[in-house]
């Protein structure tokens, strides 16, 4: 069951949903510690992209709550880009409309919001996780 999302300095948590503040600061603790290892990780002397006056387009594989594309969307608005755009496959409609209330977000592309949505694995044949060595592999390759 999702509870939220958490970004590098933002996070999302659903109010509907029970769970103690302990467990809430522990795992908003142990997810930036995983994020600033990844961060570093992948990023490998690569300096960061400006995103000043830039069209930024996010792409994900899906959106069931929307939770983590509202974080990355609060994330991405602190640096001042011109636009911000969301392209997905499949999203449950409670997302699209989380998305929609963004004023930040100008435009949202997603080509199957089915009125039954379960979760976003059920759209795709192979679901399986990317590990480190994976991200590594294509943000070495011409795809990045």
């Amino acid at each position: 069951m999702a509870v939220g999302a958490v970004s590098e300095d933002v996070e999302i948590l659903d109010s509907e949903v029970q769970v103690s503040s302990e467990y809430i600061i522990k795992e908003i603790h142990r997810i930036r510690k995983e994020l600033k290892r990844r961060r570093e990780a992948y990023s490998e002397k690569k300096t960061s992209t400006l995103l000043l006056d830039k069209i930024v387009i996010v792409i994900d594989d899906g959106a069931a709550t929307g939770f983590t594309l509202l974080s990355t969307i609060r994330l991405i608005d602190k640096l001042g880009p011109k636009q911000i755009v969301i392209a997905l496959p499949v999203a449950s409609p409670l997302a699209i409309q989380r998305l929609k209330n963004q004023t930040s977000v100008d435009q949202i592309i997603c080509l199957h919001t089915p009125d039954d949505f379960q979760a976003v694995g059920n759209y795709y044949q192979d679901f399986r996780q990317l590990e480190d060595s994976d991200v590594m592999e294509i943000l070495k390759s011409d795809l990045a």
